[in-house]
């Protein structure tokens, strides 16, 4: 649960950055995925975990957005 909760805010900065600065967004975006396929193939640490925490956040986020929107 810890290792989820670390990466939320990772997703909501993800989702902020793509509705602000759609490059920047898409970069920092890749950028973590490249971070975590590469930890998870040289480390094995089961990198999904921290995916999902990842997509809790930017889903969470965009929602808001969109709801203030």
């Amino acid at each position: 649960m810890k290792r989820l909760l670390i990466h939320v805010p990772v997703g909501a900065v993800s989702a902020y950055l793509v509705y602000t600065m759609p490059p920047a967004g898409v970069l920092f975006t890749v950028g973590f995925f490249l971070y975590e396929l590469n930890e998870d193939w040289s480390i094995k640490d089961q990198a999904w975990r921290d995916l999902k925490g990842w997509l809790w956040g930017c889903a969470i986020t965009a929602l808001v957005l969109v709801l203030a929107w």
